[in-house]
């Protein structure tokens, strides 16, 4: 299973990739992390919810509001601890498995890293989750976003379950930033133009449609006016 889930980072990193190519916009780092180490680090406590809530909010917060927050939730001696595994996590099995597939199938050395604050504020998230941010705008939020499901099918039949990986991306976001970074030229330009006599315009829009599927640009003139007009 943990194989997918590097599939899916690899697919998501690629496809950003190739967006950065060709509208020359900002490199993605995916930032990734294991729903069973935040449950090690966080489930213990009576108050879990919310320190799931912290973590998932911490760069928007920042770092010092954080460490505030964290002390408030669980006193000053149990937030050290946390900070400590934070500082020096112990993964578990199916990180380490997750990063040694990354390490082997990355061949194009795409920006992945493990990030211990992304949680996915989903309950139905049961292992891997990623959030996908620019490298110079993080302040934009997360650009792409998923990760693994094992049980999230029975919340529509609770006698079949699939597991299942995937991610969306979110197109508003990038097209904002596509729109006020690229600069659009006329792209397309019509390379046949059908004439169009009223009593033939069957005929022509056969022809048209032949050659729109050779991939050509057709166009048929609007009206039937006198051919040197058309022209």
């Amino acid at each position: 299973m943990v194989f997918y889930d590097a599939e899916t980072l690899l697919v998501i990193a690629n496809i950003f990739e190739e967006i950065r190519k060709e509208y020359q916009i900002w490199k993605v780092t995916i930032h990734y992390n294991d729903r069973k180490f935040l449950a090690k680090l966080l489930d213990d406590y009576p108050n879990k919810s919310e320190l799931y809530i912290l973590f998932d909010k911490y760069y928007k917060i920042g770092k010092e509001k954080f460490d505030e927050e964290l002390v408030h939730l669980v006193g000053e001696s149990e937030a050290k601890k946390i900070q400590q595994q934070l500082s020096n996590p112990e993964k578990n099995p199916e990180l380490l498995a997750l990063e040694e597939y990354l390490k082997k199938l990355n061949t194009n050395n795409l920006h992945m890293i493990f990030d211990p604050f992304i949680t996915r504020g989903l309950d139905y998230y049961t292992g891997m989750v990623y959030e996908t941010f620019f490298d110079d705008d993080m302040a934009l939020g997360s650009v792409s976003s998923g990760g693994r499901y094992e049980n999230l099918t029975t919340y529509i039949d609770s006698k079949r379950n699939f597991s299942g990986v995937g991610g969306s991306i979110w197109i508003s976001r990038l097209v904002s930033l596509i729109l006020e970074k690229w600069e659009w030229t006329l792209q397309s330009r019509t390379t046949h133009l059908c004439v169009n006599f009223s009593d033939t315009l069957e005929d022509i829009a056969k022809i048209a449609e032949k050659l729109r599927k050779e991939w050509n640009n057709v166009e048929i003139y609007p009206s039937p006016d006198k051919l040197g007009k058309q022209f």
